[in-house]
Formats: C-alpha cells, sequence, structure tokens
C-alpha cells in the first residue's frame, strides 16, 4: 500500500465513517483503493468470531472471495496478484485448524461442509483455466493443486478424523494454530563470563620492611670538654678551699651575738612570760 493510499484510506474512515467504508469495500478487487479496508474487515471479523465452527464458516466465506477475485481478474485479462493465491492458503488452513477444534459431534459435518465448499471452489477455478492469459497460469496452476491437494486431505479426515489433526501439527506453523505457553519456549543456554576475584588485602604477601640504621648524634653533655693550654707567661691561681673574700678598706664587720633579743620601745613594760600556763573555761 503506498503512501497516498493510506492517507486516502485515512480520510475516507474519517469523514465517510468506518461503517460505510468497510461495506464499500466488500466490491473491491486486488490493486483497488479500498482493498486493504476489505481484507482488514475480513481479519477483525476472524479474530472476533466466538467459536471454532464460526472461524470455520467465515473461513470458508473468504476463501470463496478469493476464488471469486482470481475470476473476476482473469475475466478482465488482468494478471493474478501472488498475494491473493496465499490468501486463499492461508483462509483454507484457517479453516481446517478450527475444524480439529470442534467438538465430534459436531466435527463431521463441519468437515463435509469444507469438502463441498473446496470441490466447489476447484471447479471454479478449473472453468477459469481456459480463458486466463499465460501470464496468470501459474498463479491458477498453483491454485489447482493446493484446492486439489486439501480436498484430499478432508476425504481422508472424514474417514479418520485423527488424520487431520496430525497433518495440521506437522504442516501447519505452530502459530497458526496454538501459541506457545512460556513453558514450552525453549530455554536460552546462558554462558556466564569466567570471573577472576581479586586477592583480598589479607591475601596479598606481606612485603619486608627493612628499617634503616640511624645514628643518633652526640648530645652536648657527651662532648668531650677541650682543656684549653694557658697563655704564655700566666699562672692559673690555686683554689683555696672555704675563701672569704677582704672587707673593704674602713669598713668593719658586726660580730654576730647568739641569742639577740631587740631593745623594748620607751616606756613599754614586756610581758612574763608564765611556763606551762593552762587557759581556763570562758566565763
Amino acid at each position: 500500500m503506498t503512501g497516498l493510499t493510506t492517507i486516502l484510506l485515512v480520510l475516507a474512515l474519517l469523514f465517510g465513517g468506518a461503517g460505510v467504508v468497510a461495506s464499500a469495500a466488500q466490491d473491491a478487487l486486488p490493486n483497488d483503493l479500498l482493498y486493504p479496508v476489505k481484507i482488514l474487515s475480513e481479519d477483525v471479523r476472524v479474530q472476533l468470531a466466538g467459536d471454532a465452527e464460526t472461524r470455520v464458516a467465515l473461513s470458508l466465506e473468504f476463501a470463496n472471495r478469493r476464488v471469486g477475485e482470481i475470476g473476476s481478474l482473469t475475466a478482465r485479462g488482468n494478471p493474478v496478484p501472488a498475494e491473493v493465491v496465499q490468501r486463499l492458503e492461508t483462509e483454507v488452513e484457517t479453516a481446517l485448524t478450527a475444524a480439529v477444534e470442534i467438538e465430534a459431534t459436531s466435527q463431521a459435518r463441519a468437515l463435509e461442509i469444507i469438502r463441498a465448499m473446496l470441490a466447489q471452489q476447484l471447479q471454479v477455478v478449473s472453468q477459469v483455466q481456459d480463458r486466463v492469459p499465460e501470464s496468470a497460469m501459474p498463479a491458477i496452476t498453483h491454485t489447482q493443486e493446493l484446492l486439489a491437494k486439501r480436498l484430499a486431505l478432508i476425504e481422508m479426515a472424514i474417514n479418520d478424523p485423527h488424520t487431520l489433526r496430525e497433518w495440521t501439527r506437522e504442516w501447519i506453523p505452530e502459530w497458526k494454530t496454538t501459541p506457545l505457553r512460556p513453558t514450552d519456549l525453549p530455554k536460552p543456554t546462558i554462558v556466564l563470563p569466567t570471573v577472576t576475584i581479586p586477592p583480598r588485602p589479607t591475601d596479598l604477601p606481606k612485603p619486608t620492611i627493612v628499617l634503616p640504621t640511624v645514628t643518633r648524634p652526640p648530645h652536648p653533655t657527651d662532648w668531650v670538654r677541650p682543656t684549653l693550654p694557658a697563655p704564655p707567661g700566666l699562672t692559673p691561681p690555686a683554689p683555696t678551699p672555704n675563701w672569704t673574700p677582704p672587707a673593704p678598706p674602713g669598713f668593719t664587720p658586726p660580730v654576730p651575738t647568739p641569742n639577740w633579743t631587740p631593745p623594748a620601745p620607751p616606756g613599754l613594760t614586756p610581758p612574763v612570760p608564765t611556763p606551762n600556763r593552762t587557759q581556763g573555761p570562758p566565763r
């Protein structure tokens, strides 16, 4: 679908209404402007179908539309797009898959309806083959082979319903039948990278610490005091024990008096001390 076609479809849905556009698109042929709307409306109806019997009926109805589109295109001398044949194959497979889900009591009737519809479609395509252009022959031949194979399968399924179930499991992709559950998905193989754990500080080798030899300088008190020689002609004085310096000239030092008591001031008679006097109680 081109960009211009998409814009026209959006405008038609906005201003014309979805229901009116979908109704008008039912007669559209491939390469028409409204053909994508026709296909979209069909997909929505199949998705909204509530049971398997309804999906079978809708899929067969839409498969008949594809056969009619093939006949209309060949009658006009137009080539049949490969998407139309692919769409027909998908709708037939959808009908067969839905028939497997129908209960056994109603499954036989559904298979009879599918056989009648496929036989009718094969007959229509065979009639069209005589008047199609040479460019459309590959699509017509492929459609005939598809319908003939599915019709033969339905013939066997009517006699043995288990045949149809085995065929859907073998030939139809899993995503077209039952979606995979999370437990059915393949488990990925997780390869963890090799992680090298660095050594802890306690695991590291302990270094050998060599302390330098420190020579303490001598203390000033430990130094040897040098003996200076006397100058020439100088005789140092000899030390005198208990030497007392001489008194200055004219000075007579006082002679110390043992137990000296200073004199009392004039008019004052000092008290006479009483030995061992005991003070009495206060009055």
